[in-house]
């Protein structure tokens, strides 16, 4: 005997699968009712610099895209990890800020401050015309096409007397480019001094006849500016280590997170976890990434100490900075680095969620080093270049 309930339920089955479109059924696109879509544009870091969206490109997050509807309403959006300023868009929809058939929308991209378009389409414009069956009910004419960013280039640093004492009268900063051609570099009274430069291989010296000193460091350029760790006159430059390492954090697969264990590289780590960029959804851990897949940062946002095994001393060269939170902007990386229990070297930098800068340090023959955060905000760091002692 058939249960009563499943007797009862047995006519509402019939019903409802009855109901159902016929299987592999075409869409009646004139019945279709306009739902809901993005219309997107792409910004990305010209990692190349030339105007053009190609391999090796990244996407670049938090960079903010005003559209301007065609009343005038200004509508800020501000990309994703993925690259995406995103504007959802339905027929007349007033929930939606794209939704007037016929309309013209204008998109421009605000540089941020230190950054220039470099694909020459900050500003943009696009029709929206109305279509019966489609997804929004709307398509553009002519999509928003991709923007490219490009870092203003510099060399950037401070320099400052022996001891306590001022600057000598006679220092001379000489900057030489990739072309061949030299340029003074004037410092200011507090010693710093800044330069804009060209990607490639810049020697820049520094010499005073009064203190009997000269110092020579070469700085490879790429694409994101460059600030070195401050300098005192007179300081001498140990003989660098002999076996180069480089730290780029892409044997990230075990996890999407992982912490560095001593003796990796040939060195002890402390607080410095690897992580897939984009696991955090930080705008920072996106546009501080340089190669690969992976970068690191300090541990809830706690000092990093990296050291040498007992009785051994290591080359930090140096590596790409940034913060992780837009909401961190302007966080302060402090640096110090000590041989033999003495501090050798202290240095402040200013980090942006925007992009990395290289902190070109040369700090030689040291044996631990120290990095934190003055506010305790996570930084990101990336293809971080040290020497350590042979085998």
């Amino acid at each position: 005997m058939i249960p009563r309930l499943i007797v009862y339920l047995l006519p509402l089955f019939a019903f409802a699968h009855a109901a159902q479109a016929a299987p592999y059924q075409e869409a009646d696109w004139q019945a279709r009712k306009p739902g809901r879509l993005n219309i997107s544009l792409y910004t990305f870091r010209d990692e190349n610099r030339n105007g053009e969206y190609d391999v090796g490109d990244l996407p670049m997050a938090g960079v903010v895209v005003n559209m301007t509807q065609p009343a005038g309403t200004v509508v800020p959006v501000t990309s994703n990890i993925n690259g995406y300023a995103n504007y959802k868009m339905s027929l007349n929809n007033e929930k939606y800020p794209v939704r007037e058939p016929g309309g013209v929308y204008d998109f421009e991209v605000l540089a941020p401050p230190g950054w220039q378009i470099s694909s020459g389409n900050a500003q943009q414009s696009a029709r929206f015309l109305p279509l019966q069956g489609s997804v929004a009910g709307l398509y553009a004419e002519k999509a928003p096409h991709w923007v490219g960013l490009m870092p203003d280039l510099v060399i950037a640093g401070r320099i400052l007397g022996a001891g306590a004492a001022a600057l000598p009268e006679d220092l001379a900063i000489t900057a030489l480019g990739p072309d061949g051609t030299s340029t003074a570099v004037t410092a200011a009274a507090n010693g710093g001094f800044r330069f804009p430069v060209t990607q490639g291989t810049w020697r820049v010296e520094f010499a005073s006849a009064a203190s009997d000193w000269r110092l020579q460091r070469t700085i490879e350029v790429r694409n994101a500016p460059v600030e070195m760790v401050t300098l005192r006159v007179g300081d001498a430059q140990p003989a660098a280590q002999p076996k180069p390492v480089l730290e780029h954090f892409d044997w990230l697969n075990r996890s999407i997170i992982d912490k560095l264990p001593n003796g990796h590289l040939g060195l002890n780590w402390d607080y410095l976890l690897a992580v897939h960029n984009q696991e955090y959804a930080g705008p920072g851990y996106v546009n501080g990434l340089t190669s690969g897949h992976a970068v690191a940062y300090n541990s809830s946002g706690h000092p990093v100490t990296i050291s040498a095994p007992p009785g051994q001393v290591f080359d930090f060269v140096g590596g790409y900075f940034s913060v992780a939170w837009d909401n961190a902007q302007g966080e302060v990386l402090e640096l110090e680095a000590f041989r033999g229990g003495e501090r050798i070297a202290r240095h402040e930098a200013r980090l942006s969620y925007l992009g990395p800068l290289w902190l070109d340090a040369e700090l030689r023959g040291i044996d631990k080093l120290v990095l934190t955060t003055r506010h305790y905000w996570q930084f990101v760091a990336d293809d971080l270049r040290f020497r350590v002692q042979g085998d």
